[in-house]
C-alpha cells in the first residue's frame, strides 16, 4: 500500500513538469549559450572568435559602414533561417535543425563572454548594449522557425507510418506564410540593430 502511494506521488510530481515545444527549445538555446560562454572563460578565445567568425557573429560588423553591418547582420542569420526552413521538408531534419540552434548559441554566447574577458567593462557595455538586443531578437526569429520546422519535420515522418497524417497544401503554405513573417521580422530586426548601433556611435 505504501509503494502504491509513493508511485502514485512520483506520477503526480512528474504529471506536473511538462515541457512545451517552444519551452524545450528555449532551454537548449540557453545550454548552448552557456556553453559558448564556458568555453571563452576557460582560454579558448582563439577557437571561439574563428567559431564566431564562422558564423558571422564577431564584433568586427561595429566599425563597418552601416549597409555592410545590416547586411553582415541579415545575411548571418538568413542563412540559419533557410536552414531551418528547408529541414522542415525533410522527415528526419529534426538533429540538424537542433545543430542550427546550438552552434549560433554557442557563437553568441561566446562572443559575449570574449567581449567581457578581453575589454572589461568597456566590452561588457558593448554586449550589453550591441550584441545582446539584436542576438536575442534573431534567436526568436531562429526559435519560432525552429519550432514550426520541427513540427512540420515531424508531421512528415509520421505521414510515412499513416496516410491519414500526409500534410495537406494548406499546412505548407501556412507553413511558408509563417517563414514569410519571420523573414519580414528579421528586416525589421537588422533596422532596430542598426538604429541601435546609431545611438552608440552617436553618444
Amino acid at each position: 500500500m505504501v509503494k502504491s502511494n509513493s508511485a502514485v506521488k512520483r506520477r503526480s510530481i512528474l504529471s506536473g513538469i511538462h515541457f512545451t515545444l517552444f519551452q524545450g527549445l528555449v532551454l537548449w538555446i540557453g545550454f548552448a549559450l552557456l556553453f559558448g560562454a564556458i568555453c571563452a572563460r576557460m582560454g579558448w578565445q582563439s577557437g571561439m572568435e574563428q567559431f564566431s567568425a564562422l558564423l558571422q557573429t564577431n564584433a568586427s560588423r561595429f566599425s563597418l559602414p552601416w549597409y555592410q553591418s545590416a547586411g553582415w547582420y541579415f545575411l548571418s542569420w538568413l542563412l540559419f533561417l533557410a536552414i531551418t526552413f528547408f529541414c522542415g521538408f525533410w522527415a528526419i531534419g529534426q538533429p540538424v535543425i537542433l545543430a542550427v540552434l546550438l552552434c549560433k548559441g554557442i557563437g553568441l554566447g561566446s562572443l559575449i563572454c570574449s567581449l567581457c574577458l578581453e575589454q572589461g567593462w568597456s566590452g561588457a557595455g558593448q554586449a550589453l548594449l550591441l550584441v545582446i538586443p539584436s542576438g536575442l531578437f534573431g534567436l526568436f526569429v531562429l526559435l519560432i522557425s525552429a519550432k514550426e520546422a520541427l513540427r512540420f519535420s515531424t508531421l512528415l515522418l509520421r505521414a510515412f507510418q499513416t496516410e491519414e497524417l500526409r500534410p495537406q497544401m494548406t499546412h505548407v503554405r501556412l507553413y511558408c506564410l509563417k517563414h514569410g513573417l519571420l523573414l519580414v521580422i528579421l528586416i525589421i530586426g537588422a533596422v532596430i540593430d542598426q538604429g541601435i548601433l546609431f545611438c552608440y556611435h552617436l553618444f
